[in-house]
């Protein structure tokens, strides 16, 4: 990767996450945290597969999102978005891109937390989030 292009992707990650929607990320950040809270609550012991499990969906939940504006992107050219994507700030192939990144670290991080269910449904939710 040439200086150039690094400067160029590095001038992209803030437009990247904003595209992701932040405050939407917050929200499945809170549902996940709710929810593992309460799956351990009778362990007693909050666990290392918890902390990669809250990780690996927030990654996967920004692929989603990447995906879903870039699928959007002629409608929200023509209803006036501002968003990084359907402003021209930020190319489709470098959301794709980013996109797939995104999901191969998250689906990696879900494998590595050894706990099956979480897998399972990382897999199911980027199907799911990607046919959307």
């Amino acid at each position: 990767m040439s200086v150039t292009q690094r400067s160029a992707l590095l001038r992209a990650v803030p437009l990247l996450w904003a595209e992701t929607r932040p405050v939407v990320q917050a929200v499945f950040a809170l549902r996940y945290t709710v929810g593992a809270v309460v799956g351990v609550a009778g362990a007693g012991a909050l666990r290392p597969a918890v902390v990669i499990g809250a990780l690996s969906w927030s990654l996967l939940v920004m692929s989603i999102y990447l995906v879903n504006g870039v699928s959007d992107l002629l409608g929200d050219r023509a209803n006036g978005s501002t968003r990084p994507l359907a402003s021209g700030r930020v190319e489709a192939r470098v959301a794709v891109r980013t996109a797939w990144a995104l999901a191969v670290a998250g689906l990696l991080l879900a494998a590595c937390s050894g706990v099956l269910a979480l897998l399972a449904c990382a897999v199911a939710m980027t199907v799911l989030g990607w046919a959307y």
